[in-house]
């Protein structure tokens, strides 16, 4: 009964057989040796300029946010709470995120390199309720077309630029507008954008007479891209 008394009891009662300090130990020093890695691509040791310290930042920042998406994932997948699962869980999402390192890096297309969670993770959380709301006005316009005896559709191809450096801010605007009813992204090269429309609004909303589409000043503010503002152009 004593060696029993030594080995950790899950939140529901159940003995894990591991004491539970070795859990909360394992898991304290990984994510310690981890965070303070000296290994870091633009952490590395003697001179050290702004630029790079930023972005080892960015690099800790989509270390932590990918972390933290693997064990959410690994809570709600598995559904259970005991505090030998919670633990295993969390040293798995960090070695896989560990290894899943090197996908972090998407490039640089500007004048510095881009990590894939390298902007403002409440800025995006607060463009997707815009976005929501787009989809459901656009599902209505739609089915009111579908309705519409005489059918009214004007189905075209036109083009557009939006120069943005971040490719994730590309990658999140052609998305969008693909999750829009009545717009698909096509192809994507550059700043320049491919879209197939449904009608001759759906075009007007991405590409007005005068500015540019409340979309693309959207996505762009989400991660810090409101100096790269260009007018679309409707080529068709």
């Amino acid at each position: 009964m004593g060696i029993k008394k030594v080995w950790a009891k899950g939140i529901g009662g159940t003995e894990s057989g591991v004491p539970a300090y070795f859990f909360y130990k394992i898991c304290y020093h990984l994510v310690e040796v981890v965070l303070n890695d000296q290994r870091w691509k633009f952490m590395s040791a003697g001179s050290m300029g702004e630029q790079n310290k930023g972005m080892g930042m960015a690099e800790r920042k989509s270390f932590v946010v990918l972390t933290g998406l693997l064990f959410s994932f690994w809570v709600i997948i598995s559904g259970i709470l005991e505090v030998k699962y919670l633990a295993i869980g969390l040293i798995s999402s960090l070695i896989t995120a560990w290894i899943c390192r090197p996908l972090l890096y998407l490039g640089a297309p500007g004048d510095r390199e881009y990590l894939a969670y390298d902007f403002s993770i409440p800025r995006y959380l607060a463009f997707w309720p815009w976005l929501l709301w787009e989809i459901v006005k656009a599902n209505i316009h739609i089915a009111m077309i579908v309705l519409h005896p005489r059918l009214p559709i004007q189905p075209h191809v036109f083009t557009f630029r939006k120069k943005m450096n971040n490719p994730t801010a590309h990658l999140t605007l052609a998305n969008s507008i693909t999750l829009t009813p009545g717009t698909v992204t096509i192809d994507h090269e550059g700043d320049l954008y491919t879209i197939h429309a449904l009608t001759l609004d759906a075009e007007e909303d991405l590409v007005p007479e005068k500015g540019e589409g409340e979309m693309q000043a959207r996505v762009a503010a989400v991660f810090g891209e409101e100096e790269n503002l260009d007018h679309g152009s409707g080529d068709e």
